[in-house]
């Protein structure tokens, strides 16, 4: 008996530690986001201050905007990837979107 409580809260604490490790790589992830939306807007305003054509401008944001989208669900599926078989299931997301709402929802329980 005493083999089997020290297993199941052996695998408890290990749950919660991979937990807390995927709030803390998506909040890190929401952040970096974050930091990446704010560059997007100087390379803009910095070309349309340096009197870049406006098509050409319009160009760069939407190869910006395809490669951040691509990096947001590329993270979102290394994640899930490279989590362990056994705590896959703790991960209730399976994209950007839903990996945001989720964190929200982390925070506001808080």
């Amino acid at each position: 008996m005493a083999v089997f409580l020290t297993r199941l809260l052996s695998i408890t604490h290990a749950a919660l530690l991979v937990s807390d490790a995927i709030n803390g790589s998506l909040l890190m992830l929401s952040k970096i986001h974050e930091d990446v939306a704010f560059i997007r807007e100087l390379k803009a305003k910095h070309m349309r201050e340096v009197g870049m054509d406006h098509s050409q401008i319009k160009k760069f944001e939407k190869i910006d905007a395809h490669v951040l989208g691509n990096w947001k669900e590329t993270v979102i599926q290394n994640m899930k990837s490279n989590c362990p078989l056994t705590f896959r299931k703790i991960m209730k997301f399976n994209n950007w979107k839903e990996a945001m709402q989720y964190l929200d929802s982390m925070y506001k329980k808080q």
